[in-house]
């Protein structure tokens, strides 16, 4: 059976308190993060330096809010 029309997107704050505080403990990461794309870079553990060509992260204030009280636990 196929289905018709436009997907919705996934609300994320929808979810109940409990499972979003369950995802938060999961994904929220203590100290620095290091992205390295190159392979050999990443065996060699030569860091990532052309910080020009890597876009800023964006987080609603909200999420960020809620993550960083489980964060600071």
């Amino acid at each position: 059976m196929a289905t018709t029309g436009t997907m919705t997107p996934f609300r994320f704050m929808d979810l109940p308190p409990e499972l979003r505080h369950q995802i938060y403990e999961q994904l929220a990461v203590v100290g620095r993060i290091f992205y390295t794309p190159d392979p050999y870079d990443q065996n060699e553990g030569i860091r990532f330096t052309d910080h020009e060509i890597m876009p800023n992260p964006s987080l609603s204030i909200l999420l960020h809010d809620k993550s960083e009280q489980i964060y600071l636990e």
